[in-house]
């Protein structure tokens, strides 16, 4: 999958602790602190199905975007790791959403941004007590 406007990891808008459904991580969130993931980790943090997140592998993978390295503690699992190329995409993907979080709020008036922010915070609680 090829970043662009919009487009966040695993292909969906942001998931978990952000307000939208589940299964979506916007690009610089959470995983971007570690050099090496689980695929059991990323089907938790990201709250999809096993075949889900292999497909996506899969994908990323073929498109070299990342690699599957044995573990050291345990042949049987597996570890993924975020490749230059995969990287670079990662990179592009946040500069690309950086520059519409910039350019977007540009058409609203300060006391629309803050009424905005006010409306965003108060359904992002109500979601959060949800959980």
């Amino acid at each position: 999958m090829s970043p662009g406007p919009g487009r966040w990891l695993f292909g969906r808008r942001p998931g978990r602790g952000s307000g939208g459904p589940p299964g979506a991580v916007p690009p610089g969130a959470g995983h971007r602190r570690r050099a090496r993931a689980a695929p059991s980790g990323l089907r938790a943090d990201l709250n999809l199905a096993p075949a889900s997140v292999s497909g996506r592998l899969e994908t990323l993978e073929r498109r070299g975007f990342v690699l599957r390295t044995p573990a050291t503690e345990d042949r049987r699992k597996v570890g993924i790791v975020l490749t230059e190329a995969g990287r670079a995409a990662w990179q592009e993907a946040l500069d690309v959403v950086g520059r519409e979080e910039r350019r977007l709020p540009g058409v609203l008036s300060e006391e629309e941004r803050r009424t905005l922010a006010d409306l965003l915070r108060k359904v992002m609680l109500a979601q959060e007590g949800e959980r």
